[in-house]
């Protein structure tokens, strides 16, 4: 078994002979060659930051909480079979880089931002990234809930309890224990457990918290917006993005 302490390893377009590029990927192509030599350092920075947590802790699992660094900051996302779903908070187009965590430690996937609509953002890799399916259950007092994010190789959960509360509107729940609020931390992933076969499930992603009259509660874009997703994958097949060459038919 590897340490989690394990060197961070860099994916992407950069390093690879493909011979015929979709269009996402000649982009990363090309600006790859020309990422400015500030972001580097800062990713680097990044990256050493995380190795060295990631040694006074124990081995992580793969985990579909994704930390995306843009030419505006960092923020969480959750990686599904559709991409790394997010708010944009820090940033809306352009570049990105994933950090993604296995076993041995972190990995980064370049990718470029593209709206879905519904205030989410998506991010695809070319590798395949841990993930998690979406679910749209409908909630009760007794559901379990949490909110699930992280901080270089340390991971946080929070639980959290559907909202009873009638002048609250919309995906919100209140917090077992205080929610970070480091702005690194928004879009984290709100995780729903089937009690049937105990597999989690994404349901929505973390937009911040809000206070009614000393009444706390964590508020989250959920299935409203997350369908998009499904939908979004479907208008990617039907497009035919798969490039097929007779020589290997």
């Amino acid at each position: 078994m590897r340490s989690a302490c394990g060197p961070a390893h860099k994916t992407g377009t950069s390093g690879r002979r493909d011979l015929h590029l979709s269009p996402r990927r000649a982009i990363l192509r090309r600006s790859s060659a020309q990422l400015p030599r500030l972001r580097s350092m800062r990713l680097i920075a990044l990256l050493l930051a995380t190795s060295l947590t990631a040694c006074t802790v124990t081995r992580n699992v793969q985990d579909p909480t994704v930390t995306l660094q843009t030419s505006g900051g960092a923020e969480l996302g959750v990686s599904t079979d559709q991409g790394v779903v997010f708010l944009g908070h820090t940033a809306r187009s352009g570049e990105v880089d994933m950090i993604v965590w296995y076993g041995d430690g972190p990995s980064i996937e370049a990718s470029v931002i593209e709206p879905i609509g519904g205030g989410l953002y998506l991010a695809q890799g070319e590798i395949v990234l841990p993930s998690v399916d979406v679910a749209f259950p409908e909630l009760d007092a007794e559901s379990v809930v949490v909110a699930r994010g992280r901080r270089g190789a340390e991971v946080w959960e929070i639980p959290l309890y559907p909202n009873d509360d009638p002048r609250v509107h919309g995906m919100a729940f209140r917090p077992g224990e205080p929610l970070p609020t480091d702005s690194d931390q928004v879009g984290a992933g709100v995780f729903w457990e089937d009690p049937d076969s105990g597999i989690r499930y994404l349901i929505g992603l973390v937009t911040g918290t809000v206070a009614i009259e000393g009444d706390e509660y964590v508020t989250a874009i959920g299935g409203e917006s997350l369908w998009r997703l499904v939908a979004h994958r479907r208008e990617s097949f039907e497009e035919g993005r798969f490039i097929y060459r007779d020589d290997i038919l």
